[in-house]
């Protein structure tokens, strides 16, 4: 593959979570401290230290695969959005799944350039990475990225490390936004991952992939923003209840789950994330197909209603008719939404896969005639 200095990032594979921050004790210096001998949660936080100063760069890199080419030319843009855990905790069964949906574009979270590298070479496809982790796949020329970390200070981060004693808070978040053009107009493909930690965090992440997304759409450009939400998106709009919306709500969600809806309860949260999915098109809602592949077979949200009405389905029924995403978790908590001058024409989710504690995203979105090869 061919490098294009857009700008440059310089990354360490991302395996288990100890690995994927790549920290040694020796490296920092506390081998003499005796913190060199330590392991579980003292290593976690040591090893998120680590991380922090390698993704705090914000930065992004292109590579050109000479061989990647658009299946054919067509009004559509198949889009894929997955979270394959740590690294890629099973690489080659997200390749082959990859394989049989030939998407033109993938949004990959908590990938290694490794991992990256690997999958473009195999699937003939360009490449975008960012330092926070998160990959853009794409068979169309990459014009541009932008790698944007999301607002949360230092010290916040490194008071919720110590109270928790856990790396995971000094976790960078951010988005990338990847330019792919063929002709004269672009389309922005946005990978985001917000974060676990704080609902004020969460509601300032919204916000800030929020304002990114109205300023390219008040230039009008056409925008897919996909990626891990970390917040059950079937909540991302105002408190009402929804006719034939079975867990749109908190206490609909509790009633189904049994548990609590986590950080989309916090009002900010909801509220940000409320604005963001206003200001574009949620795929899962807005498709007139939608469906998930659930036992080898394809089962609309409907269809798992009426298995649930009758008696059957159980788990399974539910989380189809709700198009769960993070089946340990019981949360829509991937997406993919397009702007307004796009359509959104399919969405599936692979509940069979398992090849990472999520479920890929499948989405489909006309509106790009003349744009991708049309």
């Amino acid at each position: 593959m061919v490098l294009r200095n857009l700008t440059v990032v310089r990354a360490p594979p991302r395996l288990s979570l100890g690995k994927r921050l790549g920290l040694s004790a020796a490296g920092l210096g506390l081998a003499a401290t005796g913190l060199g001998s330590l392991s579980g949660p003292g290593q976690d936080f040591l090893q998120g230290v680590s991380s922090y100063f390698h993704d705090r760069q914000g930065i992004a890199q292109v590579e050109i695969n000479p061989e990647a080419r658009p299946l054919l030319p067509s009004d559509h843009l198949k889009v894929i959005t997955y979270n394959i855990e740590e690294g890629g905790r099973d690489v080659p069964a997200v390749e082959k799944f990859l394989k049989s949906e030939h998407p033109d574009v993938v949004l990959l979270q908590e990938a290694s350039v490794a991992t990256g590298r690997t999958l473009a070479h195999d699937l003939k496809m360009n490449s975008a990475y960012s330092g926070n982790w998160k990959i853009v796949l794409s068979r169309y020329p990459i014009e541009g990225a932008e790698s944007k970390n999301y607002p949360v200070s230092d010290l916040e981060r490194v008071r919720r490390a110590v109270n928790t004693w856990t790396g995971e808070p000094l976790e960078v978040r951010g988005l990338l936004d990847v330019t792919i053009r063929d002709g004269t107009q672009d389309v922005h493909v946005i990978d985001s991952h917000l974060s676990t930690q704080e609902p004020d965090w969460m509601a300032r992440e919204y916000r800030t992939l929020g304002d990114h997304v109205a300023t390219l759409e008040a230039a009008g450009a056409k925008v897919i923003a996909g990626g891990d939400f970390n917040s059950d998106l079937a909540l991302a709009k105002p408190g009402r209840d929804a006719p034939g919306t079975p867990t749109d709500t908190a206490n609909e969600y509790l009633a189904r789950y049994r548990r609590p809806v986590g950080l989309m309860g916090d009002p900010a949260v909801q509220q940000a994330a409320a604005r963001f999915a206003g200001e574009m098109k949620d795929g899962w809602v807005t498709s007139p197909d939608v469906s998930v592949t659930l036992h080898g077979a394809r089962l609309t949200p409907d269809e798992a209603a009426a298995e649930l009405a009758a008696g059957r389905g159980g788990d399974d029924a539910q989380r189809a008719e709700d198009g769960i995403t993070h089946l340990g978790a019981a949360g829509r908590i991937d997406g993919l939404f397009a702007s307004p001058n796009l359509s959104p024409e399919r969405s599936r989710v692979n509940q069979d896969l398992r090849a990472s504690d999520h479920q890929p995203l499948v989405g489909e979105f006309g509106g790009v005639l003349n744009v991708l090869g049309g």
